[in-house]
Order: structure tokens, then sequence, then C-alpha cells
């Protein structure tokens, strides 16, 4: 005789942990895009900036091991938007990207001894032509991709701005597009300050006056003699620092929103070395960069897109740009490149 009571309640129990498990299935699949969703919006709170003659510059960082698509990116005042043009520079950005110093290299650091470490920045070049919005950015996982504002529109923003305005898409983990609003106002003053300098920049049309040994980024013109890009003079006071160059060249920074990326341009530019580039910045490359004031060394551990300010550069602090294999003194000797280092920027 068939028993009926246990067949129900098999079935019963067989269609109850279908639910559950179905129910499992859909929420867990909805907590991973509510965490995707929270990764990217949080993304957008670590922008990289930077400016020149031709316009500002925005960065933006994906840590993430998924991709997303910028489809439109837009400068906030209280009356209006300016789009931001996509460039189609891609640069690798990862937290792990440079590898961290083990006891025996920071012991040798702190006697004076070189430490030899492989640099592992590269950049990429996307076939696209810049300043087109023909198709969304594409911001690859573990990448940085950068937006610029030029120079024209730039000097057409009269009120303060508000925020940065991205129009994010990306692909859930439940087999769907999703597409969300993302407003960055934690970058806020950094755009200000930026905008604001390369405005007065181009109104003051400025030069620079220098000396044998020494370069300032004064307001005043000296001809033949253009402005580096990267320290154009501010149109409010502001602290200084000092950055040195093996040349003998001072150049003052007016500016601690700038980077490690412009410090390496405006050197690049200045002293004409071509191995002066980011892939050989870092102690087991070419050169790297030391505040002799505080005795900190700078290297291929801390990402380009770094703004001074917080690399703990302050008001009359000395950078020095040193090479990894000096050339000779006058008398002959070498320097050690490490002397003065005692501790580490990270």
């Amino acid at each position: 005789m068939m028993d009926w009571n246990g067949i129900v309640e098999g079935t019963s129990a067989g269609v109850a942990a279908a639910l559950l498990l179905g129910l499992f299935a859909i929420f867990r699949g909805h907590i991973r895009n509510l965490i995707l969703r929270w990764g990217i919006r949080r993304r957008f709170r670590f922008l990289g900036f930077g400016g020149d003659l031709e316009g500002a510059t925005i960065g933006v960082v994906n840590h993430l091991s998924r991709g997303f698509r910028i489809r439109e990116a837009t400068i906030v005042t209280r009356s209006t938007e300016y789009r931001l043009n996509p460039t189609s520079e891609i640069t690798t950005s990862f937290k792990q990207q440079h590898p961290k110093f083990t006891r025996k290299q920071k012991k040798l650091a702190k006697l004076g001894q070189p430490i030899h470490l492989r640099s592992t920045v590269m950049f990429i070049k996307q076939l696209k032509p810049d300043n087109a919005f023909d198709e969304f950015l594409e911001v690859s996982p573990f990448t940085e991709r950068t937006f610029s504002l030029p120079t024209l529109v730039a000097s057409q923003i009269q009120d303060p701005i508000e925020g940065i305005r991205f129009v994010v898409e990306y692909d859930n983990y439940t087999g769907g597009v999703d597409i969300m609003n993302v407003y960055s106002t934690e970058s806020v003053k950094n755009v200000q300050d930026t905008i604001d300098r390369l405005v007065e920049m181009s109104k003051r049309a400025p030069g620079i006056k220098t000396t044998q040994k020494s370069r300032t980024d004064s307001s005043q013109k000296s001809a033949n003699v253009p402005l580096p890009a990267s320290f154009a003079p501010s149109s409010r006071p502001a602290k200084r620092a000092t950055f040195h160059l093996p040349t003998g060249v001072k150049i003052e920074i007016s500016d601690f929103s700038k980077t490690l990326g412009d410090l390496i341009r405006i050197a690049r530019e200045e002293i004409g070395d071509l191995r002066i580039i980011p892939q050989n910045f870092g102690i087991g490359g070419d050169f790297f960069f030391v505040n002799s004031s505080t005795g900190s060394l700078i290297d291929n551990s801390v990402a380009l897109h770094r703004p001074l300010s917080t690399l703990f550069v302050h008001d009359g602090n000395q950078l020095e740009l040193r090479y990894c294999q000096p050339d000779p003194e006058p008398d002959g000797t070498i320097l050690n490149p490490m002397y003065g280092v005692t501790k580490f920027v990270k």
C-alpha cells in the first residue's frame, strides 16, 4: 500500500528547497549588484587632476575587477553644465602596481645604499581621436582614463563649480545593464583651483624670469623663455616649495595640487633628458624624487596622479629629482643618490 503522506511530505520538502535555492540565487545576485554599484560610485571619489596651456584634465581610476562605461561627463555650476571631452590615453593603475619595500630594502635605504626595483608602469594609446564622444568611454579593470576641458571652455565658466556629474553604464551580475548618475563633490576645490589657474594663465600670457641657476613662476615676461605649463602663476596667494633639478635649476612651486606626473613632465622639458618618463620613474629605473627637507623618498610605490598636497609637501620644502646613477661631482666623487633619505612616502 502506498504511503501518500510520505509522498506529499517529500514533494513539499523538494518544492520548498527549490524555492529557497531560487530565492538565495536571486538575493545573491541583487546583493552583488548593490556591492558593485557602491564600488563604482566610490571610484569617482578619487579623481586625478592636471592642466597645461591647452586645458585641464580629469582622470578616472578603476581598481575594480569589472569595467564600466562613461556615457557623459560634465562640470556642473548653478546655471550650466560644461561637457568634458574624453582623451585616448589609457594608463595602467592598480593598488599593488608597485612592490612594497622589504625590511632589508628599508634597512639599506636608511644606510644610504641604493635599492634596485623594477618599474611596472606602462602606457597604452587607444586608436581613437581625442575630443570625440562618438562612443562611450570604456574604463577597463585596473586602468585610468582621462577627460579634458579646453581652455576656451574653461574661460566661459563664471559661476562657482558645484560638482562633476558622470553618466555611468555597467553590466550587472544578473545579466542586465544598469545606468546611473554619479555626482562627485569631493574634488570640487581641486577642479575650481585648476580652472582658475588655467584661466589666469591664459589671460596673462605669462612668461618666466630665469637666472643661470634658478627659475621662478613669476608673472614677469622674459624674452623667448616660455613658462612651464604645470607651474603657472596662481591668482591667489599660495604656499611655496622649491623643485631642484640636477642641472642646478630651481623651480618654485606655488600649487600643491600638482601631481608627480606634472613634475616628471616639467623636468623632462627643462632638462631635455629623454629618460625622464613615467616608465623610468623609481629607484629601480633612472630617477626618483626626494623631499630633502623631511628626508622622504618618493618613488614608484606612489601613483603618478597623487597631488603634492597628499605627499606631505609643505611650505618651504625642498624637492629634488635625483638620478639613480648620478654624474660625478667636480672633484670626481660620485654622490650616493640616497643621501639624506630616512623615510618613505606611501
